[in-house]
């Protein structure tokens, strides 16, 4: 019973790391692609100045 218990939480823990890793990712490039697209968007006007 202990060693279901340890396994079990061994599993949650792995999978708990796991879903912050991706989360974070994403969470990084949903940051990121507003200040490109406005990057972008910004571009043009420089150049014809």
């Amino acid at each position: 019973m202990y060693n279901l218990l340890l396994a079990r939480r061994k599993t949650i823990l792995l999978w708990v790391s796991l879903e912050a890793l991706f989360g974070g990712l994403a969470w990084q490039s949903y940051r990121k692609t507003p200040s490109l697209s406005l990057a972008h968007m910004r571009t043009p006007k420089q150049l014809q100045s």
